[in-house]
Order: structure tokens, then C-alpha cells, then sequence
């Protein structure tokens, strides 16, 4: 299991599709795409057309139901390799739909049902510090756990310098964040962390810059490698 690269961050504004793209992937690894937006009109999530979705709720409402800001994992397993660019495509209805994402390439991750767990936590007027809320308990050990986070400002307002802490909480890595909503793309940040033993899982930030709506998302994928089930049972001895 490792972690293998990830795309440079992609933004858009004003409703247009995004397309991040990573090349030189290896045929048989496993990609995550993180996606934070922001819209007006609906909270319908965006698609991504040939991806599994991991996690990818209605859109938390903000402005008195006038804007919503979302967050989602989407997910390829077994790929082909070579280059990927999917399509992160607004809802049908939606306008002003403002897009960041990234993907990330991991090694050793089970090549088929891999998905084990996800959450979803938000909150429309949340202060400065968030997390996705809790998972239910993974059921194997080895997992990789991926978190999205998206945040807006209640008041509407953009900033150059969101102050996001990266990454999320003790033993994450950060995949990359978005600190600046003045020009394109929305305020978020992506991490990863692999895991060990089966339990719950929560991704939680410390702080950001601004009272903000939030969505965070999380979800655990199972590692193709597990320990060896226990063959130690006890065994009835006849006299």
C-alpha cells in the first residue's frame, strides 16, 4: 500500500465543467477524485461520469436556502492506467457552480468492492472548525481513508486567505487544499491517511479563517493485503 501521486488541483467558476487530469497512473492501482463546490439554485451534487461515488451528498444550504457548498469522493478501481481526466459535471439546474478537485493514485487498495464506510457531516453556520463526522466501523483492518472538506461564507463573501489547517487531524496527510475563492474554485481541503486496525473514523479540521457553511465528507477503502483469519479454534476432544 502506498500512496502514489496526485494532480495538481483543478478550479473553475460560473458553472462550468472541471476536468483534472493525472497521467503516468499503473494499470491495477486505485484513484480517488475529491470534489468541493459551491452553487446557487438547488443542493443537487455534480456527477462523474465512468466513477463510483464514494460519498456524494445533497449540498449543504447556506444564505437562507439561496447558495449551497458541497463535498464528495468519487473513486476508480482496477484502472487501466495511463491518463485520467474525468469530467466533474453541475447539477442539471444549478447556476454559478464553482469547482475544486484533485485526484490522488494509491497502490494496494482491493481491486473490486473496495468501498467499506463513509459519513457525512455539515452545517450551515458552523464557525471556524469542522469535521466529517463519524464512520461506522470499518470491517477489516487495513483500510485507506480519504476526507473532503468544502466551506462557504455565510455572508457570501470571498477571501484570498481561508487559513484552512491542513491536514485533517493527527496521522492525515494532506493531498492538497484551496485557500483562495477571490478568482476561481471554492475554499477545501483533501486528505488521506491508511489505517491499521478496524474501528471508526472521523476527519476533523482545527480551525479556519472565517464563519463559514460547511460539508465534510469521508470514507474508508479496504486494503487488498489483510491479515490472515485467525485458524486458532478450539477444537472438541473425544475421549
Amino acid at each position: 500500500m502506498s500512496h502514489v501521486q496526485d494532480s495538481a488541483q483543478s478550479h473553475t467558476t460560473s458553472g462550468s465543467n472541471n476536468t483534472p487530469s493525472l497521467t503516468g497512473t499503473t494499470a491495477g492501482n486505485f484513484l480517488a477524485l475529491t470534489v468541493g463546490y459551491a452553487q446557487q439554485t438547488n443542493g443537487n451534487p455534480p456527477t462523474v461520469a465512468g466513477w463510483q461515488a464514494a460519498e456524494n451528498p445533497t449540498a449543504q444550504s447556506f444564505l437562507a436556502g439561496a447558495a449551497f457548498c458541497g463535498a464528495a469522493i468519487f473513486y476508480k478501481e482496477n484502472i487501466a492506467g495511463g491518463t485520467d481526466s474525468p469530467t466533474v459535471t453541475p447539477a442539471a439546474g444549478s447556476t454559478g457552480c464553482a469547482i475544486s478537485c484533485q485526484i490522488e493514485e494509491h497502490s494496494g487498495i482491493a481491486t473490486s468492492s473496495s468501498l467499506d464506510t463513509a459519513h457525512t457531516n455539515n452545517a450551515a453556520a458552523s464557525g471556524t472548525s469542522g469535521d466529517s463526522g463519524t464512520t461506522g466501523s470499518t470491517t477489516v483492518p487495513n483500510t485507506l481513508v480519504i476526507s473532503a472538506l468544502a466551506l462557504a461564507d455565510v455572508a457570501g463573501a470571498s477571501h484570498a486567505a481561508w487559513a484552512i489547517t491542513t491536514p485533517a487531524a493527527t496521522g492525515y496527510t494532506s493531498a492538497g487544499v484551496h485557500q483562495d475563492d477571490t478568482a476561481t474554485g471554492r475554499p477545501a481541503e483533501f486528505s488521506y491517511k491508511y489505517v491499521t486496525s478496524a474501528g471508526t473514523q472521523i476527519a476533523s479540521w482545527a480551525s479556519w479563517g472565517f464563519s463559514a457553511a460547511y460539508q465534510a465528507v469521508i470514507a474508508a477503502f479496504k486494503l487488498a493485503s489483510q491479515p490472515a483469519a485467525d485458524q486458532s479454534a478450539t477444537v472438541a476432544h473425544l475421549d
